[in-house]
């Protein structure tokens, strides 16, 4: 029987000096879960959004070191690979016959926060 693997946390994975990159995403959501305006779903969507993150970037940073490629084409297959991980999370997490729905939800939400993000970092984030 296969042994299972070891419970590590995420700063345990990461190549090191990538540590101090980690620690400025732990610095928000740590702030972050101790607001008390703010709901459980808002502090939901900062821990969600410092592990990947913290993953995207890593991986990036990698794939380029090790595969000797570009950025510009790192991105494209790390959209790839997003796409992928994304259907295999709802496909373990929904029944089949409720994929359709999941999917254009999920769209939804991405696109939403993609473009919230976007505005704001050219725009300048509402206060």
């Amino acid at each position: 029987m296969p042994k299972m693997p070891q419970q590590r946390t995420l700063q345990d994975v990461l190549e090191p000096g990538f540590s101090a990159g980690y620690e400025q995403f732990k610095e928000l959501v740590d702030w972050s879960q101790g607001q008390a305006h703010l709901t459980a779903a808002q502090k939901a969507w900062a821990f969600c959004f410092e592990r990947a993150s913290v993953g995207m970037i890593e991986a990036m940073n990698s794939a380029e070191t090790k595969f000797e490629m570009p950025p510009h084409e790192i991105v494209i297959e790390l959209w790839s690979a997003v796409g992928s991980a994304l259907a295999t999370i709802n496909g373990q997490a929904f029944k089949e016959e409720g994929m359709a729905q999941v999917r254009r939800c999920m769209l939804q939400h991405i696109k939403f926060g993609y473009d919230r993000t976007v505005q704001g970092m050219t725009e300048g984030f509402p206060s």
